[in-house]
């Protein structure tokens, strides 16, 4: 829903992507099983957009769907490579730091590697009438003046508050 009023109120596409993960390619009945997924992928995608299609806020959004192979946050990174101008929006679970260690997160990993602004949507988060605040991180890397310069567009026009943070475990006159 949070995707939806973004697209709808910029006058954006949605772009909806999904990535299949191969854990294992020596199987012998791989193929069969990626075909298997990639069906199945391809009929939730067609039930989503017939959802969306129902409500008549949505009905005329542009909507793409495409399906990778391999890596959630590198298939992402690819995707946003091949056309310019996009928002990420990724949803959060809240995995343990344990997880995170072990099992790695896509939203994590995908914010990381981004060269453009990533929101990350709480998986507790409720969709209501509007956004009411952003949290911009930044690490004063070079492009987060311009990214804070594009949410800054993004809260005017979706009438949200931004919070800027910053943390460190340096102690310097920099941090």
């Amino acid at each position: 829903p949070f995707a939806l009023h973004i697209a709808k109120k910029t006058n954006a596409e949605l772009h909806i992507l999904h990535a299949i993960e191969e854990p294992y390619d020596f199987a012998p009945m791989a193929q069969k099983i990626k075909q298997s997924v990639h069906r199945k992928v391809e009929l939730l995608f067609q039930e989503i957009i017939d959802e969306i299609r129902a409500d008549k806020t949505y009905h005329d959004l542009p909507i793409n769907t495409s399906i990778s192979l391999g890596r959630a946050a590198y298939a992402i990174q690819e995707e946003v490579e091949q056309e310019p101008g996009y928002l990420i929006i990724l949803g959060t679970r809240g995995r343990s730091t344990i997880e995170r260690l072990l099992v790695g997160s896509t939203t994590s990993e995908t914010i990381g590697h981004a060269h453009v602004p990533v929101l990350a949507i709480p998986e507790a988060a409720r969709f209501g009438e509007r956004f009411s605040h952003i949290l911009f991180t930044t690490d004063y890397r070079e492009h987060d003046l311009e990214a804070l310069a594009y949410v800054n567009e993004l809260a005017k026009l979706l009438s949200a508050d931004i919070t800027v943070f910053h943390a460190s475990s340096d102690q310097n006159l920099v941090s």
